[in-house]
């Protein structure tokens, strides 16, 4: 994975965190891919 995408992945998930939920964001690495989840949700429009 190129260094930018995973950076702009991870400022992503930690700009669009509900920061009013207690769960954390959550990074998980697999042989054939990344997943990055977090508890909050895209701006509309």
């Amino acid at each position: 994975m190129p260094r930018e995408a995973l950076r702009e992945a991870l400022l992503n998930a930690c700009i669009n965190k509900d920061y009013a939920e207690p769960s954390p964001i959550q990074i998980r690495v697999y042989e054939n891919k990344l997943e990055i989840i977090n508890g909050g949700v895209l701006p509309e429009g």
